[in-house]
């Protein structure tokens, strides 16, 4: 009496056994840990789901990621978005619509890493004006600095305070929304300035102490004008800048 012979299925139960939890591990779905990003570790995952599998949006967490990802902030004094643009140095106002669009980039980026892109294009127009709302008072933590004696130039933020100017790398800190787009040169001469304009207008004595006047005038806060109009002869014209 003959055996039949064992199918290839028969023969290698353990090896196909195997392959199968191979599989079940690979499809099983590995998301991101909210300590390991600093703005989730603090307002928590930006996506919920509850007991019964729904999922919700953290609109609190979300906001403030934008605000941290793209340089965002909200001004209430200007009621306007603002976003620090890295190449000039400057915090320049964007609109509504370019908020929405940052929101929506983000949220698609965010539904691949957290494996919720089904619940990312079910979003709606309400949900981003939401957002927008919730990223006005939360906002870029960025530790600003008073700019009183500062000055922003195209290639740097220039230092006035002490007893000469120094040179300093544009950073978010600085609000500035705007710039006289001068570039800085310690090496620069003004000729024009000093011999076609002062000593034409002021005796060769008074055109040092007229210029030591002039120059924090450039700054957005000074004194400087006050100190030259009370200080300025009676038969001298006065200016304001």
């Amino acid at each position: 009496m003959h055996k039949k012979s064992a199918t290839p299925k028969q023969r290698r139960p353990a090896v196909e056994e195997n392959a199968g939890a191979e599989i079940g591990e690979k499809e099983t779905v590995i998301k991101p840990h909210a300590n390991d990003d600093p703005v989730f570790a603090i307002y928590g995952e930006p996506f919920i789901t509850n007991d019964k599998g729904t999922v919700h949006l953290n609109q609190r967490a979300v906001a403030v990621k934008c605000a941290t990802e793209y340089m965002v902030r909200y001004d209430p004094t200007l009621k306007a978005y603002q976003r620090f643009d890295k190449e000039s140095g400057l915090w320049l106002p964007i609109h509504e619509v370019q908020v929405r669009r940052l929101l929506g980039d983000l949220l698609l980026t965010l539904g691949q890493q957290w494996h919720q892109q089904e619940f990312v294009q079910l979003n709606n127009t309400s949900q981003f004006n939401s957002l927008c709302k919730m990223l006005q008072p939360y906002q870029i933590s960025v530790a600003s600095e008073s700019t009183i004696g500062l000055m922003h130039v195209s290639n740097g933020v220039l230092d006035m305070r002490g007893k000469s100017p120094k040179l300093l790398p544009h950073d978010p800190k600085y609000a500035f929304p705007f710039s006289p787009r001068i570039k800085y040169d310690p090496k620069a001469k003004c000729p024009r300035f000093l011999q076609e304009f002062l000593c034409a207008a002021l005796e060769p004595m008074t055109s040092p102490c007229f210029k030591n006047i002039v120059d924090p005038c450039c700054l957005d806060q000074t004194l400087a004008t006050v100190f030259l109009l009370s200080e300025a002869p009676q038969a001298a014209v006065r200016a304001r800048w």
